[in-house]
């Protein structure tokens, strides 16, 4: 149908008698969502679109535990596949079939999925997708079920991805596990090799572990610590591609001034959240802004009635903040 009279009344057709509609899945389909609604249509079309290269798998498997087979015979077709995401069905299983059949997976997002049941076995068929770049993992829990999320990986078994995958640049996984892996990589590095990560996120982190990181990452850029300690600051500055940084309930109001300005003055992106602090000094944010020439972004979220305690006027002779392009307060 070529004419706009006959696409209005084709569309009509399908707003007023669904039924009527056939589907065809074209075989050169490259990119493709499964949900609860099209999974029927699109395992009974799966030899017909093997030239899939980003694949979103979501949908709840419990509710299809009798498809698992098929679903995984899909995907395992899919040796074109660069990029897979998916909500519920990050199993051991899953990741055997892409270590398998998926040599070109570059990106695998899992990060919807909160109850992985992941294991060790099942991360070391996934090292044999060698051009992985990005593994995503769900990484919100809490210090209190640190230790029950993931009862299946280890920190060894997270090692494993850094070492067989030379283009990894993003791993996000739960904190703790995070901090196993290094530790683990740092007590058997004799030959001092270096990794590929980009971004970390960690929790309870001190100031020797910032320095093992400055070793072994060194193109490390963007760092989120959740309740550092408090000499951390010390070490931020010897993370020398670091230009992203997040500190979620820290003290930065009482570090040492030198020690902040050379952690700080390379950044490009800032987030200070501190639900503890009532206010912000105004002297500190001025330093800030002396210091970090290059930030972009700026976040500060406070959880208190007062963000400043008077209006303040910062002269125009001053440096301040000379390239920020995005301001944004959070709190209460």
């Amino acid at each position: 149908l070529n004419t706009s009279n006959d696409q209005d009344l084709t569309l009509d057709l399908m707003l007023e008698e669904p039924s009527c509609v056939d589907v065809f899945i074209h075989p050169m389909l490259k990119t493709l969502e499964v949900t609860q609604e099209n999974l029927s249509t699109i395992l009974e079309s799966a030899h017909n679109i093997t030239g899939i290269t980003l694949l979103t798998l979501h949908l709840d498997l419990k509710r299809h535990s009798g498809l698992e087979p098929q679903i995984l015979s899909f995907v395992g077709s899919l040796s074109h596949l660069t990029a897979l995401k998916v909500s519920t069905c990050c199993t051991d299983n899953l990741l055997a079939v892409l270590g398998l059949c998926c040599p070109n997976l570059r990106i695998f997002d899992a990060e919807a999925d909160t109850e992985m049941s992941l294991t060790d076995r099942g991360l070391a068929y996934l090292t044999n997708c060698r051009l992985l770049e990005s593994i995503i993992l769900n990484d919100e829990g809490t210090e209190f079920d640190e230790e029950d999320r993931y009862p299946g990986l280890t920190g060894p078994g997270i090692a494993s991805l850094l070492v067989a995958l030379p283009l990894l640049s993003l791993l996000i996984i739960d904190p703790h596990l995070l901090k196993a892996a290094v530790k683990f990589l740092h007590s058997v590095n004799v030959n001092s090799k270096s990794f590929s990560l980009r971004y970390m996120h960690l929790r309870f982190t001190s100031k020797d572990f910032l320095y093992t990181l400055s070793d072994m990452f060194p193109k490390l850029s963007s760092l989120r610590l959740e309740e550092p300690s408090k000499d951390v600051s010390q070490s931020l500055s010897q993370l020398k591609t670091l230009d992203n940084l997040t500190l979620s309930c820290y003290a930065w109001n009482t570090i040492n001034e030198i020690q902040m300005k050379t952690s700080l003055e390379n950044l490009r992106v800032l987030m200070l959240r501190n639900p503890k602090i009532m206010g912000i000094d105004i002297n500190f944010l001025k330093n800030i802004g002396k210091w970090c020439v290059h930030l972009e972004i700026l976040t500060i979220a406070l959880y208190s009635e007062v963000f400043l305690t008077s209006a303040q006027r910062i002269p125009t002779k001053d440096v301040f903040f000379p390239k920020l392009k995005s301001l944004m307060f959070e709190g209460d």
